[in-house]
């Protein structure tokens, strides 16, 4: 076993950092054995699976199925995005200007940007929206690595459509205002449950109640502003079945 540590790089954009190590923070004075250092450098997929790695942020499609039995939910947050509804939200689908989702647009066609295969935001959302529009595959698609960079091969042209975490592209907006600028949302694929924050298999039960507890009382006490730079309003404690209504596309 090496050095313990939590992973929160779900959401790492260099400017939310300092506000994600105060909310940590709070969670280690709540919670003694979840007092580690955040680890920001890594592999985030490998991450998931460390057993060093006490606590991380993962993607609600592993979490339910190459993760199974592997980590367990602790819960998810809410956030204040208007694709939210409580501890469920929406990706958004972004385009450049005078692309669209109607009848005329061709999507069987489409070169769409993708973060990765097992993404819940990025593909399987949008697998279901063009589903949703009669299109079973898009014409090709562009593999990203993150929805950052999904957002930049909107924007230079090298992808028609991309389907992207509507918190990340919150974020976006607020940190690359000219990235934001460059392309529009022109839908929404379907409400699921938001990102999970999970730990090993092997944790114990009681562990699993003292970071549940943790974790929501840290939302309260960390500053306003900090809640705001993350856009966190809540937590709601959740098992790893919650994401079975995820769907199967």
């Amino acid at each position: 076993m090496g050095e313990r540590y939590a992973s929160l790089a779900m959401y790492s954009f260099q400017p939310l950092r300092a506000a994600w190590e105060a909310w940590w923070s709070a969670v280690g004075a709540s919670c003694p054995a979840l007092g580690v250092p955040l680890r920001w450098d890594g592999d985030l997929t490998q991450h998931w699976t460390d057993l060093d790695c006490v606590l991380s942020h993962t993607c609600g499609y592993p979490a339910s199925t190459s993760l199974a039995g592997i980590v367990r939910v602790v819960g998810a947050f809410e956030f204040d995005v208007p694709e939210a509804r409580g501890h469920r939200y929406r990706s958004v689908i972004v385009a450049r200007d005078g692309a669209s989702l109607d009848a005329d647009a061709r999507l069987e066609h489409a070169t769409v940007a993708v973060n990765s295969d097992d993404s819940l935001s990025g593909w399987i959302s949008l697998r279901w929206v063009l589903h949703s529009h009669g299109v079973d595959t898009p014409g090709a698609v562009e593999w990203t690595g993150s929805h950052l960079e999904s957002v930049r091969a909107v924007a230079d042209g090298r992808a028609a459509l991309a389907s992207i975490d509507s918190v990340t592209w919150a974020h976006i907006e607020r940190l690359h205002t000219g990235l934001g600028e460059a392309v529009h949302v022109v839908g929404a694929g379907p409400l699921v449950p938001s990102t999970p924050l999970v730990v090993p298999v092997s944790t114990p039960d009681d562990l699993v109640d003292d970071a549940r507890a943790a974790i929501a009382q840290a939302v309260d006490a960390v500053r306003a502003t900090t809640r705001g730079s993350l856009l966190i309003t809540g937590f709601v404690s959740l098992e790893t079945d919650a994401y079975a209504e995820i769907p199967n596309l």
